[in-house]
């Protein structure tokens, strides 16, 4: 039995059975079972995988199993299809949504191969604590900018950075997200002197250097200012990108060094940190 994965607590259980064909067990003394936050473990190989699921589940005391099925199923189908998604059924209609269950959902689906749109739904469905564990007032998501007056090489029509984040201030800072899960050792490449990001990590920098770009021009940033009440001043340039095991902050810090110092460059690992510290301030 696993009681830990990375730094949460994994609570035993003695609901699922090796061959239960539902991880669930209903007590006929009963009359409802509610479970949330449900942590979901398994083993491949040397591998720990490692699941939070964001349940809310109601039974009346005479459901059976050939009744639940359909509706179990059904779910399965809807995750299979969005696996952001939280498993909402039965007579319950919300779900727990703090910080603390955002970040366990968010460390479990940072494990899996997944893109970061999936990862983006999961963000946007919590974005108020999403920007306050990372010191922001607010998140707007996909902001879609017109790149008006532009040079041959800028984007066509528009770009669309995946965060901006409003400071203290009033003014915007930009984050974008990549992938957690990659097929690379670790986000950095070559040796000690010649660390550098692999071509992932230095598309991500190009694109945020992309968006920079858009707001250097005064009349776009009107334009931003006027359509979304975006005001941009010296902004921070933060990406999101790889996870604990494929992220070293020694070696990121030193493929860094020829960039200016408004980029910031996190792991999914940074942030479920900052979102668990959030959670214990709160």
């Amino acid at each position: 039995m696993f009681l830990k994965k990375v730094n949460f607590d994994l609570q035993p259980s003695q609901l699922i059975g090796v061959n239960a064909k539902i991880p669930i067990a209903i007590l006929p003394s009963s009359d409802y079972t509610v479970l949330q936050n449900v942590d979901f473990v398994r083993t491949d190989a040397l591998r720990v995988l490692f699941r939070t699921v964001l349940t809310a589940l109601s039974v009346r005391k005479p459901a059976s199993e050939r009744s639940l099925l359909p509706e179990l199923n059904r779910i399965r189908d809807q995750w299979r299809s969005d696996p952001a998604m939280p498993w909402v059924f039965g007579l319950t209609q919300g779900y727990d949504a703090t910080s603390e269950s955002f970040a366990r959902a968010l460390a479990g689906l940072a494990d899996l191969d997944i893109d970061e749109p999936i990862l983006d739904r999961l963000i946007q469905s919590h974005a108020e604590h999403f920007a306050a564990a990372l010191g922001y007032r607010k998140a707007l998501s996909q902001v879609r900018l017109r790149w008006i007056e532009r040079e041959q090489d800028d984007p066509d029509e528009e770009s669309k950075p995946d965060y901006l984040l409003e400071r203290a201030d009033g003014c915007f800072d930009i984050l974008d997200l990549k992938r957690a899960a990659l097929r690379y050792d670790s986000i950095v490449v070559g040796k000690k002197g010649r660390l550098r990001f692999n071509s992932y990590v230095s598309e991500l920098v190009a694109q945020l250097a992309g968006y920079e770009k858009y707001f250097g021009n005064p009349n776009r940033r009107e334009w931003a200012l006027a359509q979304y009440g975006v005001r941009i001043a010296n902004p921070r340039l933060i990406g999101v990108v790889g996870n604990y095991d494929n992220f070293d902050i020694r070696r990121v810090k030193l493929a860094l060094q020829p960039y200016r110092d408004n980029i910031v460059i996190l792991s999914y690992q940074d942030l479920i940190d900052l979102l668990k510290k959030r959670s214990a301030s709160v």
